[in-house]
C-alpha cells in the first residue's frame, strides 16, 4: 500500500510502498479515509525531537487519522466491522499517511455523527493535546481564567473552544508571547503547561528516557523552573498520549456543538507535498487534511 515515509532525519519525505499491517488480538485494522498534517510531522523530520522521541527509522509519517474498521482482533469488544473511527496512534506505531493502520482499541473512538469522516481527522492530535493540557494536567475548572499562547494555531483553536466550554466565560487571551514572558501574567498558584518548551527532569523520568537525559533536561529547564518558583506557579512540559476515552469526551462536545474543528484545505494523497507546503507556510487558517481514499 502507498505511504509517505521518513527514511533519514533532515531529508525530504518520500512516497513508498509498505505491506498492510497485521493486527493483534486487542487491535483493529482501519481503512484510513483521511489524515491531518501537523507541525510535529516536520519537527520529527528535522531530527530536533529525537532526543525525546527516538524513532527507529524508516517510519510512516502522520499522527492522526479517521477511517473505517475493516478487521477486528479476537479480544476487541468496543468496535465492530464498519464502525467509523478516529484516533491518534500510540508512539512508535505505524504512521497515518497510508491506506491502513492497526491500532489498539483503547486508542480510538467512534467519530462524531455531525462530522464528515474527512473533517473528523482534524480532531485527534490537536483535540487530545488541548484536552490534556487544560483538563488532565491544568485541572481547569468553571470560573477560572486561562491564557492560550498562539491561539490561532491548530491546538490553539481547539484549546480556546474547550476552555470556553469548561469555564463558561470568554475572556481568553490568545497570543504569541514568549514562554518566559508568559510567567509574568500568571497568578500565584497558576500552571504553565506547554508542548513547545523545554523538557524537565520529571518528564525524562516519567518517559523512561534514562538518567543522563533526565539530568540534561533538568539542567536545560532550570531557568524556567526558577521563573516558576519566582512567580509561584507550576511549569509542566508534556507530550500528549493517545486516549480513546478522552476522544469520546471530545466527540460528545462536538455533537453538542461546543467544539468544531477548523479545516483550511483538503488535498488528495497525490498532492501531499503541496499540503505540507501550505502547512509550513503558516498561511493556513485551519487544519490541512490529506485524503487517502
Amino acid at each position: 500500500m502507498p505511504a509517505l515515509r521518513l527514511i533519514k532525519y533532515r531529508h525530504p519525505f518520500v512516497k513508498d510502498t509498505i505491506p498492510v499491517p497485521h493486527i493483534n488480538d486487542n487491535e483493529v485494522l482501519v481503512s484510513i479515509k483521511a489524515s491531518s498534517l501537523n507541525p510535529i510531522d516536520y519537527t520529527i523530520q528535522s531530527g530536533k525531537v529525537k532526543i525525546i522521541m527516538p524513532y527507529k527509522l524508516p517510519i510512516t509519517v502522520g499522527n492522526d487519522f479517521s477511517g473505517t474498521v475493516v478487521r477486528v482482533g479476537k479480544k476487541v469488544t468496543k468496535f465492530k466491522l464498519g464502525d467509523q473511527v478516529y484516533g491518534r496512534p500510540d508512539d512508535f506505531q505505524s504512521g497515518t499517511l497510508t491506506e491502513f493502520i492497526s491500532t489498539n482499541e483503547n486508542d480510538i473512538a467512534k467519530t462524531p455523527r455531525n462530522l464528515s469522516l474527512t473533517d473528523a481527522s482534524a480532531v485527534p492530535l490537536t483535540g487530545l493535546t488541548s484536552y490534556q493540557a487544560l483538563i488532565e494536567i491544568g485541572k481547569l475548572k468553571k470560573g477560572q481564567k486561562v491564557f492560550i499562547q498562539a491561539g490561532s494555531g491548530g491546538v490553539g483553536t481547539m484549546a480556546i473552544q474547550i476552555a470556553k466550554a469548561v469555564v463558561l466565560t470568554s475572556p481568553l487571551l490568545p497570543g504569541g508571547k514568549t514562554l518566559s514572558k508568559t510567567f509574568k501574567i500568571l497568578k500565584p498558584g497558576g500552571k504553565l503547561v506547554t508542548v513547545n518548551g523545554i523538557p524537565t527532569f520529571k518528564f525524562g523520568a516519567q518517559h523512561h528516557l534514562g538518567l543522563l537525559k533526565s539530568i540534561l533536561f533538568g539542567i536545560a529547564s532550570s531557568p524556567l523552573k526558577l521563573l516558576a518558583k519566582k512567580y509561584h506557579v507550576e511549569y509542566t512540559f508534556f507530550i500528549m498520549h493517545p486516549s480513546g476515552r478522552q476522544l469520546e469526551l471530545l466527540t460528545n462536545m462536538i455533537e453538542n456543538h461546543e467544539l468544531k474543528p477548523i479545516v483550511d484545505r483538503v488535498f488528495p494523497f497525490s498532492e501531499v507535498f503541496e499540503g505540507f507546503k501550505l502547512l509550513e507556510s503558516h498561511h493556513a487558517t485551519g487544519k490541512v487534511i490529506i485524503e487517502m481514499k
